[in-house]
C-alpha cells in the first residue's frame, strides 16, 4: 500500500453517493483497493483482511461559535447490516462519554451536540456493530470552538435563467446588517465559484452584484456589475448557492429552483427571482417572487414600491346632469406584505368610488377602482383631487370633469305656485292625476278633480293655462270619479273616461274636437277597474280604445288582470273585449298604443315591469322596472327619418327615463334599444303615495311634458337628443298677455294684448265670444300667417256699471281656441257729494281742514292751475288733509303728486276714515310717493255707514311735498253738524209751536229712520207741510225723509226757505218720493244771509203722505222774527173744527216756556186723555186731538201752564 493515501476498498463505495477519484499509480481496472483523496475519515486496510463496520463523519458548521449547536452527520459502511450505532463526545480525548440521540434517515444518523465556550475543543467518535457480531470503532475527530463574527449578508436576487442565452445571469448580495462589511475572502462555496479580493467592502443597506458575463450586464443594465464570477452559468432548474466568510463559516445559503412552490415566472419568462424583504428567510419559496421588472433590478431594491397606481390624472367625458359616468384605474400591489387602502377621498361631493374604507390589497395583486360622476347641475369645468390614503403612503389624481343639460326644462308649473289652486293644494292631493297632448293646436290637457270635474287647457309654449273644455253633460253617472284620464287622437279627438271599479259604471266621452261639448258615448259596467289608464289609436270614425285599472273595491285580483279594449267605427256602437294580462296591475297607470293599435306599451304597479305587448296581450318584451306610466312616440328628423323612443315616468318621485328603440315597427320593434344617458330632472318634494304621473311627446316644441301628480308639470326639451326634429305644419295661437288687469276703471279704460301666430301654417280666427257686458274689442275674425302676430285692443266701460269683474274673451280659431281674461274693478264716482278739482278755489271749500296744507295756483295741478298740498316754506313737515264730513260714504277718487327739489322722497300717503276729525279708524289704502309732479289717480270703495271725515295723512317727515287735486266723493251726502238745529225728535212729546204745520202730526212707532219719533202726514190724500223755526244766514241743512203709500205715489217733496214764515220765495230743492218707508238722506248748501224759515211742502192731493226725521240746520243761529209768534199771555182757545170732524185742534198760546198738561174730561168728571205733558217753550201751538170712539156728547179740556189754569168746552157730534 502506498503510505501517503487512504486505501478503501472499491467495492464498499461503489453503491455509495460519494464523490471519489483514483489516486495516481493505482491499477483502476484490477486492483480492488482505490486510494481516497478527499480525507474525510481515514481508514486502513489490507487484503483479505476481515470486514468490520466503517463510518463517514461531517459536522455543521464547520467552524462553530460559542452560540452554535453542532449537527454531527455520519454514515456507516459495512458489506452487511449494520446496528447499535452510538455516538459519544467529551471535552477530551480521554473523556468522550456523553452519548449523543441518534436519528436516522435513509441510513444517515445525525445528532446535536450542545453549545460550548469559547476555545473549547470537542472530540467525538461513533461506533457500529454488524451481522458477523463486528463492532467497528470510528477515528476520535475533534473541532474547536471558535467566536467569530458572522455578518448579515444576504443572497437578495438571483437572475438563473434569462430568456435567450444565459449572458444576463447574475447574483446579488445584500448587506443588511447596520455595519458595513469586508468580504475579503469571502467566497461562495456552493452553486458558482468566486472569492472575493482583498479589500472587498459592503456598505450597510447596500448591494453586490457577481455576473457571469460582465461585458453583457453592462451593455444590458447601463452599468458594470461589481465582479464576475469564474465559473458556468446557473443551473436553470436550480441548485443550491452558498456564501463563506473568510474563515470558512456559511454566511448564507439556500437551494431555489424552477418549480413551484417557487415563483415560475424567472425560468425564462424575463423576470429575476428577487426576495420579498431581506430579513425574511431566503430559504422559503413562499418568501421569493418574481420580479415586477423584467431582467429584474440589480443593485437596487426589489420593491421600489409595494404600491403601483395605473394613473396620475382621471379625465371624464362630458356627463348629462342627473346622469352619470364613470372612469377606471388600478393600484397594484407589487411588494410582498398586504397593502391596505384606508379611504379615497374626492373634494367635490359630485364623485364616488366603489371601494370600501379599509380594503386589503393582497401580495402580487392588483385592485380595480371605479370612480363615478354623477352632477345634478350644469358645470363647464370641474377640477377635483382624488386622493388615496393607503399603508404604503398617500397618492394624488388630478380629475377633469364638465356636465351639461341633457333635458333644458321650458317651463314647470309647480304646486303652491301662485294660481294653481285647481293643481294641488294641502287638503286636496291626488286630485290631477292625467294629461293629454293634441299635436294640432300644440295644447295640452290636464284633468283635475278639484272643484271639478274639469279639464284644463296648457299651452305647450310656456304652459300657461288658457282655459278648458267644455264639461257640459258629463255627470257621476254611476262612476267612481267623474272624471279620471284622458287621450287624444292624432286627428284632434279627445276621449275622457270615468273612473269605474265594478260594479261601478265605466263612462267614456268624446270631444270632436276642443271647441265641441262632450259627447257620453260609452256608460257600462266593464265588469273590471277601468278608467286608471287610457289609451287610443286611430283617427276619425275608426277607434280603439285601451283602459285598466288600479284598485279594486272587493279586493279581487280578478278585476285587475284583464284590460278592456274597446272599438268601433262609428263612435255610437263599441265592440269590448278583455286582454288578459301578465299579472294584475300591469297596465294601471299606463297605456300607449303604436300605430293603429295592433301593439302597445303598458305599465303599472306590478313587479312584471314595462311590457310591450300585441293587442291580444300577447307580451314580446318586458322593460326592467322603471317608472309606472309609459308613452311611445315617434320624431321625425331630417337626417335618419322616424325615430322612436318610449318614455317611462316615475310616478313615485319625478323623472321621465326616455330609451331609443332601434327595432323596426311590429313584433321586433324593441329587440335593440338604448336608454338615453340620463333621465329629466327629480325635483318632487311631495308625497305621491299613488304613484299617480304621466308624461306625452310635444312634437312642435320637441320636448317631453311630465305630470307628477301633487308635484308639478314640466316640459322638457328634446333637442339635444333629437337636435333636427321636423316641426309639423300646424298653426299655433299663442296670446301675450294672456291677463289684463284693468285694475281701477273709471269710466273707460283700455289694454292691449298680441295674437302671436307660432306656428307653421295659416291661423285662421273663426270668432270671438265675450263673457261680461263690461268689455268690448276690435278683434274680428281674420287670419294670422305663420310667424306673424297682430295688436289688438280690448276696452273696459264703467257706464252704468260697478263693481269688481273678471271676464273670459274665448279666441275661437280652426284648430283650436285660446283665451284672454280680464279683471279689475270698475267705479262710477259721480261726486255726488263733493266734486271739487280746486279751479274756482279762492281758500278752502266749506268743511275742509289741514295742516301744513294750502291751495295753490301756480299751475302744476293736475289739468288746471288749482291744487291743494303743502305750501314751499314748509316741504319738510308731515300734511293732513280733511274733508267735509260725508254721510254714508261709498268711494272716493283723487289725484295726488309729490315735489321735491332733491328727487322723490321715500313718504307713503295713508287714506283713511275719521268719524271726529282726530282718530282715525278705518284706513282705506296707503300710497308711496310717485316721481316728481307726476300725477297718479287712486279710486277707493268704502263701506261705511255714518258720518266720517276723509283724511290724506303723509308719513311723519319728508323731505318734498304732496298735493292732491280732482277730489270726488259719493255718499249719502255731506253730513252736517247742525249747529242751529239738531233735532231727531227723540225727545218730542209735540211739535214745537213756533213750528207751522198742516196736515202733519209727530209719530212714535218703529217706522221712523232711528229712534221712534218722526214726523209725517196725519192724512193720507191730502196735502201737507211742516216749517221751522227761524234761522240766521244758513248754510246747510240735511235731513232724512220717507214716505208712506199702500200703492205708491209719484209726488215730489219741495224744500224752501220763507223770510215771513208764510210766503215760500226761495226753493232749494225739489225731491222725488223714495220708496215706501225707504229712508234717504239729504244734504242741501244754502249759504243765504239774513233770517229765514225752512219749510217742506208736499203740494196737492197725494195718496201717501211725507215722513221726516233727524233734521240738522247750520247757520249763525235761531231767531224769532214775526211778533205774534210770542203771545203777550197765556190763553185756551176754542177747539176747531166742531163738532162733525174725526180730529179737532186745540190753541194754546204761551207767553213763556212752561210745564204744560192739557187734559180731557168727560162730564163725570172722569179724565178721558192727555193730550199733552211736557216742557214747551214760548209760542203758539195747535194740539190735533183725535175723537176716535168717543160718544157724541159734551166734553171738557183744561189746561194747566205754570201758574195759569183754564178750561173750554168741547162739543162732539157724529
Amino acid at each position: 500500500a502506498t503510505k501517503d493515501h487512504t486505501l478503501v476498498r472499491k467495492a464498499a463505495i461503489e453503491t455509495g453517493n460519494f464523490d471519489w477519484l483514483l489516486s495516481a499509480g493505482t491499477d483502476a481496472d484490477n486492483s480492488e483497493w482505490l486510494v481516497y483523496e478527499q480525507n474525510t475519515f481515514a481508514y486502513l486496510g489490507t487484503h483479505n483482511e476481515t470486514i468490520v463496520p466503517r463510518f463517514q463523519l461531517t459536522h455543521d458548521p464547520v467552524a462553530p461559535t460559542s452560540s452554535d449547536e453542532v449537527t454531527i452527520s455520519l454514515a456507516v459502511l459495512d458489506d452487511g447490516i449494520v446496528s447499535n450505532v452510538k455516538l459519544f463526545y467529551g471535552l477530551s480525548e480521554s473523556a468522550m462519554t456523553n452519548e449523543v440521540t441518534l436519528t436516522e434517515t435513509e441510513g444517515v444518523y445525525s445528532g446535536t451536540i450542545p453549545a460550548q465556550d469559547h476555545g473549547t475543543v470537542v472530540y467525538f467518535y461513533a461506533t457500529a456493530d454488524d451481522d458477523d457480531n463486528n463492532t467497528g470503532t470510528s477515528v476520535t475527530m475533534s473541532y474547536q470552538v471558535q467566536d467569530v463574527t458572522i455578518y448579515d449578508i444576504v443572497i437578495n436576487e438571483i437572475h438563473y435563467n434569462n430568456p435567450g442565452d444565459d449572458t444576463l445571469e447574475f447574483v446579488e448580495l445584500y448587506n443588511n446588517d447596520d455595519v458595513a462589511v469586508d468580504m475579503s475572502g469571502y467566497t461562495f462555496s456552493d452553486g458558482i465559484e468566486f472569492t472575493f479580493p482583498e479589500n472587498t467592502v459592503l456598505p450597510a443597506g447596500d448591494f453586490l452584484v457577481v455576473a457571469v458575463n460582465a461585458v453583457a450586464f453592462e451593455a444590458f443594465y447601463g452599468f458594470a456589475p461589481d465582479f464576475q464570477w469564474t465559473s458556468g452559468a446557473l443551473s436553470n432548474s436550480g441548485e443550491r448557492l452558498a456564501i463563506s466568510n473568510a474563515t470558512g463559516h456559511i454566511v448564507d445559503s439556500l437551494t431555489y429552483s424552477d418549480k413551484a412552490a417557487w415563483p415560475t415566472e424567472p425560468d425564462g419568462d424575463g423576470p429575476s427571482l428577487e426576495l420579498l424583504d431581506p430579513n425574511l428567510d431566503n430559504s422559503n419559496p413562499a418568501n421569493w417572487v418574481a420580479s415586477w421588472k423584467m431582467g429584474g433590478t440589480p443593485k437596487a431594491p426589489n420593491n421600489p414600491t409595494m404600491l403601483i397606481v395605473s394613473e396620475e390624472e382621471l379625465p371624464f367625458p362630458p356627463t348629462a346632469v342627473h346622469g352619470a359616468s364613470s372612469v377606471q384605474f388600478f393600484m397594484a400591489n407589487l411588494g410582498g406584505g398586504e397593502v391596505t387602502v384606508d379611504s379615497i377621498r374626492v373634494n367635490d361631493d359630485y364623485f364616488s368610488s366603489n371601494v370600501v374604507d379599509g380594503t386589503v390589497i393582497g401580495s402580487r395583486d392588483t385592485l380595480d377602482v371605479t370612480v363615478v360622476f354623477a352632477p345634478d347641475t350644469v358645470m363647464e369645468a370641474v377640477v377635483a383631487n382624488l386622493a388615496l390614503y393607503t399603508s404604503e403612503g398617500n397618492y394624488n389624481l388630478a380629475i377633469t370633469a364638465s356636465s351639461y343639460n341633457l333635458w333644458p326644462l321650458e317651463w314647470r308649473m309647480a304646486a303652491g305656485d301662485p294660481n294653481t289652486e285647481w293643481f294641488w293644494a294641502p287638503a286636496l292631493q291626488h286630485y290631477v292625476r292625467a294629461l293629454a297632448y293634441n299635436q294640432l293646436n300644440n295644447h295640452i290637457y290636464v284633468v283635475s278633480r278639484i272643484g271639478g270635474p274639469k279639464i284644463y287647457i296648457l299651452e305647450g309654449e310656456t304652459g300657461a293655462v288658457v282655459g278648458q273644455l267644455d264639461n257640459t253633460g258629463i255627470a257621476q253617472n254611476g262612476a267612481t270619479f267623474h272624471v279620471n284620464t284622458i287621450a287624444v287622437t292624432e286627428d284632434g279627438q279627445i276621449l275622457v273616461a270615468s273612473l269605474g271599479r265594478t260594479p261601478e259604471i265605466f263612462n267614456l266621452y268624446h270631444y270632436a274636437n276642443e271647441m265641441a261639448a262632450p259627447s257620453w258615448v260609452y256608460s257600462k259596467d266593464a265588469t273590471i277597474v277601468a278608467g286608471d289608464a287610457l289609451g287610443v289609436a286611430g283617427t276619425g270614425t275608426n277607434l280603439t280604445v285601451f283602459s285598466a285599472g288600479h284598485w279594486s273595491t272587493a279586493g279581487n285580483n280578478d278585476h285587475l288582470n284583464k284590460m278592456l279594449v274597446l272599438e268601433t267605427t262609428d263612435l255610437g256602437n263599441w265592440t269590448e273585449t278583455l286582454v288578459d294580462l301578465v299579472a294584475p296591475r300591469d297596465a294601471n297607470y299606463g297605456i300607449s298604443p303604436v300605430g293603429n293599435g295592433d301593439y302597445l306599451f303598458v305599465n303599472g304597479t306590478s313587479a312584471t315591469g314595462p311590457l310591450y305587448m300585441k293587442k291580444d296581450g300577447t307580451v314580446l318584451y318586458n322593460f326592467s322596472p322603471v317608472g309606472t306610466s309609459v308613452e311611445y312616440f315617434e320624431v321625425e328628423t331630417s337626417s335618419k327619418g322616424t325615430r322612436r323612443f318610449v318614455a317611462f315616468t316615475n310616478g313615485w318621485s319625478s323623472g321621465v327615463h326616455v330609451a331609443e328603440l332601434f327595432g323596426e315597427p311590429g313584433d321586433n320593434l324593441c329587440s335593440s334599444y338604448e336608454f338615453l344617458e340620463a333621465p329629466t330632472e327629480n325635483y318632487a318634494t311631495i308625497s305621491n303615495g299613488n304613484a299617480t304621473g304621466m308624461a306625452v311627446y310635444n312634437r312642435f316644441n320637441n320636448s317631453i311634458v311630465e305630470l307628477i301628480t301633487n308635484n308639478g308639470i314640466s316640459s322638457y326639451s328634446l333637442d339635444l337628443v333629437v337636435p333636427d326634429a321636423v316641426v309639423p305644419a300646424i298653426p299655433v295661437m299663442s296670446v301675450e298677455p294672456r291677463m289684463l288687469d284693468f285694475e281701477i276703471v273709471v269710466g273707460a279704460s283700455a289694454l292691449n294684448f298680441t295674437i302671436s301666430n307660432i306656428g307653421t301654417a295659416d291661423l285662421v280666427i273663426d270668432s270671438i265670444m265675450i263673457d261680461s257686458p263690461v268689455l268690448t274689442t276690435n278683434l274680428v275674425p281674420e287670419t294670422i300667417a305663420a310667424a306673424q302676430e297682430a295688436s289688438y285692443t280690448l276696452t273696459a266701460s264703467a257706464e252704468g256699471l260697478d263693481g269688481q269683474f273678471e271676464a273670459v274673451v274665448t279666441i275661437y280659431a280652426a284648430n283650436g281656441m285660446d283665451f284672454v281674461t280680464a279683471k279689475g274693478e270698475v267705479i262710477n264716482v259721480e261726486g255726488s257729494v263733493i266734486n271739487e278739482d280746486f279751479a274756482a278755489w279762492s281758500g278752502y271749500g266749506y268743511g275742509w281742514s289741514g295742516t301744513n296744507v294750502t291751495l295753490r295756483t301756480d299751475g302744476y295741478g293736475n289739468g288746471d292751475a288749482n291744487y291743494i298740498g303743502s305750501p314751499d316754506a314748509s316741504l319738510n313737515q308731515p300734511i293732513i288733509i280733511i274733508t267735509p264730513k260725508v254721510m254714508n260714504p261709498e268711494k272716493v277718487l283723487f289725484h295726488y303728486a309729490e315735489y321735491s327739489g332733491s328727487g322723490a322722497d321715500d313718504w307713503t300717503l295713508t287714506v283713511a276714515l275719521s268719524p271726529d276729525g282726530e282718530t282715525w279708524t278705518d284706513t282705506l289704502g296707503v300710497y308711496e310717493n310717485p316721481n316728481n309732479l307726476d300725477w297718479h289717480m287712486a279710486v277707493l270703495p268704502i263701506e261705511a255707514d255714518g258720518a266720517y271725515h276723509i283724511g290724506f295723512l303723509s308719513s311723519e317727515v319728508l323731505s318734498g311735498g304732496i298735493f292732491l287735486d280732482d277730489v270726488m266723493i259719493d255718499g249719502a251726502g255731506l253730513a252736517i253738524e247742525g249747529t242751529a238745529l239738531s233735532e231727531d225728535f227723540e225727545t218730542w212729546s209735540e211739535i214745537p209751536a213756533t213750528w207751522g204745520t198742516s196736515n202733519i202730526v209727530l209719530y212714535d212707532d218703529n217706522y221712523s229712520h232711528s229712534g221712534t219719533k218722526y214726523l209725517g202726514a196725519e192724512n193720507l190724500g191730502q196735502a201737507h207741510y211742516i216749517r221751522t223755526s227761524g234761522f240766521e244766514n244758513p248754510t246747510h241743512i240735511s235731513f232724512w225723509y220717507a214716505q208712506y203709500s199702500n200703492s205708491g205715489d209719484n209726488w215730489e217733496l219741495k224744500v224752501v226757505l220763507s223770510e215771513q214764515g208764510e210766503a215760500w220765495t226761495d226753493t232749494i230743492a225739489i225731491l222725488n218720493n223714495p220708496g215706501n218707508l225707504d229712508w234717504k238722506y239729504v244734504d242741501l248748501p244754502v249759504n243765504k244771509s239774513g233770517k229765514f224759515y225752512l219749510g217742506f211742502l208736499v203740494d196737492g192731493t197725494v195718496e201717501g203722505g211725507l215722513f221726516l226725521d233727524d233734521l240738522k240746520v247750520d247757520a249763525a243761529g235761531t231767531f224769532v222774527g214775526i211778533e205774534d209768534l210770542i203771545p203777550a199771555e197765556f190763553a185756551l182757545d176754542q177747539n176747531y173744527p166742531n163738532p162733525f170732524n174725526p180730529m179737532t185742534t186745540i190753541p194754546l198760546a204761551l207767553p213763556e216756556a212752561s210745564k204744560v198738561n192739557l187734559v180731557v174730561y168727560n162730564v163725570l168728571g172722569q179724565q178721558i186723555a192727555t193730550i199733552y205733558n211736557g216742557h214747551l217753550e214760548a209760542g203758539y201751538y195747535n194740539f190735533p186731538f183725535h175723537i176716535g170712539k168717543l160718544a157724541s156728547g159734551l166734553y171738557f179740556y183744561k189746561v194747566e201752564a205754570n201758574d195759569f189754569t183754564s178750561v173750554k168746552k168741547m162739543m162732539i157730534l157724529k
